[in-house]
């Protein structure tokens, strides 16, 4: 098996864009963005990554066989390391290039400061660890930030990787288990597993144990929900404590029908649908917002994604 190690910042999602918390030196965009910085997100069903090596290039001729006049190779697994050599994630049959690739133009418009960006390897299957999850080392990489392993090394990710993915596929597999149903129905099984889980445990713990935007604090009443909808979100996506949000019944009701949203800077965002009185009984107002304890930069790909379902 070709396998590639990948030696970039750490960052919790590689999702969007860091201002703050990330270890490591490397390229930047011309606005000053760490250029690995959406190895982990998805475009349409495509992830786009980036490494820096010298001269932008890879050497995919005398470390995979590549031909002389080929500007790709196929089906390699890359295993993105970070500080301290910790493993961060994997691309599974990804496609390397020889040489840095501009961003196409459809995907730098959905992107802002990325001017200068680009990336040298694609997948459509990406696993991101979580960053509370991040025990595995590689050895023997030093630190180069291209590595193309060795054999002891390669076995001990391949079986990392192996347990990791049927640890994952197990916890979706329990969630979405036995479900013939669509649409609202479905979503509405789905939280009802994940509030009985591991997710709801971390979202309970980030949130204090108290609704994001009112103050009940009684756990038997919070529901912890999925910004982007489970359905929507990739794997990654669905194990992200930045993905959830902690509200109580109505507050819940309202976010999942959106008829309120949030800006970016955690401010609330009240439908117009909403009467005078639906606001009084349902508690809502335009004072209210989530806390800027809450409010980071991964948080806000999941809102800026939740909006596009606010109903104005």
């Amino acid at each position: 098996m070709k396998i590639l190690y990948c030696n970039v910042r750490e960052m919790d999602e590689y999702n969007g864009y860091v201002i703050d918390g990330y270890h490591g030196g490397g390229s930047y965009t011309e606005n000053k963005v760490p250029l690995e910085v959406n190895n982990f997100t998805r475009h349409g069903n495509l992830y786009y990554g980036y490494v820096q090596s010298t001269h932008d290039t890879i050497n995919i001729q005398k470390n995979f066989g590549a031909s002389p006049n080929s500007d790709s190779i196929d089906n390699v697994l890359v295993v993105w390391v970070c500080h301290q050599s910790k493993i961060v994630g994997f691309y599974i049959d990804a496609t390397v290039y020889r040489n840095k690739q501009p961003i196409p133009n459809n995907i730098a418009a959905q992107r802002s400061k990325c001017e200068g960006a680009g990336y040298n390897i694609i997948t459509k299957q990406a696993i991101l660890i979580p960053s509370d999850k991040r025990k595995i080392a590689v050895t023997g990489m030093g630190r180069c930030n291209i590595w193309y392993g060795n054999d002891d090394m390669d076995q001990k990710v391949l079986k990392y990787l192996q347990d990791y993915q049927k640890s994952l596929n197990d916890y979706i597999c329990s969630v979405e288990a036995n479900s013939d149903i669509k649409g609202e129905e479905y979503e509405c099984l789905v939280k009802q597993r994940v509030n009985q889980g591991v997710f709801r445990e971390q979202i309970l713990e980030r949130f204090h144990c108290k609704c994001a935007l009112c103050s009940v604090s009684n756990a038997s009443f919070l529901i912890a929900s999925h910004i982007k909808p489970w359905s929507k979100s990739d794997p990654n996506e669905k194990l992200s404590i930045f993905n959830g949000l902690l509200l109580c019944p109505n507050h819940d009701k309202l976010f999942d029908k959106g008829y309120i949203s949030f800006s970016d800077n955690g401010q609330i965002m009240i439908s117009n649908q909403l009467s005078d009185t639906d606001k009084l009984f349902l508690n809502v107002n335009d004072k209210m917002r989530i806390p800027d304890e809450f409010i980071c930069e991964e948080m806000k790909v999941y809102l800026h994604y939740h909006r596009q379902y606010f109903k104005g």
